[in-house]
């Protein structure tokens, strides 16, 4: 964090079966963001993203422009991570930048045993109906995807 800026640097291979915390933590920085006006995402030293961390990215994005209009910033310097971003419609809610961010701010790596990990099926929901909100593209590739997770959820809690 650097004033009202936060910078979340991303590596590696980012799977949903080890991005539970994640979702956890954003949830609980969303609660408690207070003066954040800017987020930037540091993905320069990611290889892949699945479909559930564009989820977790799109829901960053829908935040920081239901907060105050503004888009959030992706750097990313690896072609195949930018076709990716790119194929999901994220040029029309972020800033795409193919270059390393400047150096800003201390950094700190976040622990992740300090968050809840969530039902993943719930997870996966939750990150694949936000990737299904930025363009009737994704909706058409991802509303299969969430249909089979609801009732998949139906099927574990009848009641609901």
């Amino acid at each position: 964090k650097d004033g009202n800026k936060v910078i979340f640097k991303l590596t590696g291979t980012l799977k949903y079966t080890t991005s539970g915390h994640f979702d956890s933590f954003l949830d609980s920085f969303f609660a408690s963001a207070g003066d954040i006006e800017k987020i930037v995402i540091d993905l320069t030293e990611a290889d892949f993203l699945d479909s559930t961390n564009l989820g977790f990215l799109a829901k960053i994005a829908e935040f920081m422009l239901d907060r105050n209009g503004s888009k959030t910033t992706i750097h990313s310097i690896s072609d195949d991570v930018n076709r990716t971003l790119e194929s999901v419609g994220f040029d029309e809610i972020f800033n795409l930048e193919k270059t390393r961010p400047e150096p800003d701010g201390e950094s700190c790596i976040i622990d992740p045993s300090g968050f809840e990990k969530k039902d993943r099926t719930l997870m996966m929901l939750d990150a694949h109906k936000c990737l299904m909100k930025i363009n009737d593209k994704n909706e058409k590739t991802f509303g299969d995807v969430v249909s089979l997770m609801e009732q998949s959820l139906k099927c574990q809690n009848p009641a609901q």
